[in-house]
């Protein structure tokens, strides 16, 4: 009867420790999730599939994506020096 016991806590005590393990995942996806929530970037420079890569994985982590440069983004991300886009920037202060 005492194994019995024992083997039903055994069981119990890992389903909670999964649990916690995966509430633990999930909140640090959360947390990803708005690293970049101050962000609105723009790209330059960089082309498919790698383009597509770092707009997906910076806007997952609450980033925002534009276009095109105007007055309200934060960053200017260059795949190399003196693009176009780095240029207008360079000129608008």
């Amino acid at each position: 009867n005492t194994p019995n016991r024992l083997s039903k806590r055994r069981i119990s005590n890992e389903s909670e420790s999964s649990i916690n393990e995966n509430e633990t995942k999930r909140s640090k996806t959360q947390d990803k999730s708005k690293i970049m929530k101050s962000v609105i970037f723009v790209l330059s420079g960089f082309q498919n599939p790698l383009r597509s890569e770092l707009r997906n994985k910076a806007t997952a982590m609450g980033a925002i994506y534009n276009d095109d440069w105007d007055e309200t983004c934060t960053h200017l991300i260059c795949a190399f020096p003196n693009t176009p886009k780095y240029t207008q920037v360079k000129k608008t202060g």
